[in-house]
């Protein structure tokens, strides 16, 4: 014997504002796990971004390398055994360097990563940089050229901090990867581009607080939605227990029973879930505005934090439903 969907619809609207107060913390859930979910993403992409912006196939790093803010230096000799390839193109170097930047505009301090290259085309794959070519040649211009090192003369020009290598087209990446990491020895490391992007982006996850902080806030989401939805749900069974101990003495199971509280739960995750949705999409924007973040909602995050939601009003259903084992037919007559 099974019960209709408008059974559990018509309990939770019998109570406007407990409705509302299961929705509004569904969706405060909900906002809670998108925006962790969305600046976690954020901080993967935007780690990796600089070393995506590199027009080459494979990179050569200092031994000490961990993150391209501490690349380490190697000697630009040792970008020479790549010449020995035949599927070699061109090789380029980099200069990496953090520094703080005084806004001319309002005077405010910012750090920002400096990033020193030949004034030639196809070094970054950002055409607004090759458009600057000829700008770059000047050395009072915002974007740095060969006068980089007089900005930070404790430099030395002969210490690259990143060699790029482009290949001929038909090259395979990681054959020649292979082999010159053979040629150069251990004094250098050689990665294939996206390699080095998704070794950057790791390393930012796994060896900083920062992956570990977004993964506490979404459990936290999850935690918080699951004890508000399982009050709510909770404090409805307890206000229907004679009504649900008749529909027992007429000879509903108790799997039936707990059946009207799960699509209960179901419900409010598509009630509490749209709204959240909508809100969280606000919190992008205007965090997206503050901190320049590439803020994104995607679609599979948004799938995600639905079967996620969906999963946590189930869960609150079903322990909010261990409470109508208090409801006894003989309690009622």
């Amino acid at each position: 014997m099974s019960i209709p969907v408008p059974v559990a619809w018509l309990q939770l609207t019998k109570e406007p504002l407990r409705l509302a107060a299961a929705v509004a913390g569904i969706a405060f859930a909900v906002i809670l796990m998108l925006v962790q979910l969305g600046f976690e993403d954020a901080q993967s992409t935007s780690s990796g971004i600089h070393l995506s912006s590199l027009n080459c196939d494979l990179v050569l790093v200092s031994p000490e390398y961990q993150y391209l803010v501490g690349a380490g230096h190697f000697s630009e000799r040792q970008l020479f055994p790549a010449f020995a390839l035949s599927e070699v193109a061109s090789v380029d170097k980099i200069y990496v360097a953090p520094t703080p930047l005084k806004n001319p505009a309002h005077g405010s301090d910012r750090a920002i990563l400096a990033l020193g290259l030949a004034p030639v085309p196809g070094v970054l794959s950002i055409p607004a940089v090759d458009e600057s070519i000829e700008r770059l040649r000047d050395p009072d211009t915002a974007l740095f050229d060969e006068h980089f090192l007089r900005l930070f003369p404790y430099r030395n020009s002969d210490e690259a901090d990143i060699g790029l290598v482009r290949l001929r087209p038909g090259a395979e990446p990681e054959s020649a990867r292979a082999r010159l990491e053979k040629l150069i020895g251990p004094g250098v490391k050689v990665f294939t581009h996206a390699g080095i992007v998704a070794r950057e982006r790791n390393y930012w996850a796994t060896n900083t607080p920062v992956g570990v902080v977004f993964r506490v806030g979404l459990i936290m989401g999850l935690f918080v939605g699951l004890i508000i939805v399982y009050q709510i749900l909770y404090a409805d069974v307890t206000d229907h227990l004679r009504e649900y101990a008749t529909l027992k003495a007429i000879g509903y199971r108790d799997r039936d029973l707990a059946l009207i509280v799960v699509r209960q739960a179901m419900i409010l995750s598509v009630f509490g879930f749209i709204p959240g949705v909508a809100v969280s999409q606000g919190v992008y924007y205007l965090a997206a505005s503050a901190t320049l973040l590439p803020l994104e909602m995607t679609a599979s995050n948004v799938v995600a934090v639905y079967f996620l939601t969906a999963g946590m009003c189930s869960l609150s259903g079903i322990l909010a439903a261990r409470r109508l084992r208090s409801a006894e037919p003989a309690s009622i007559f």
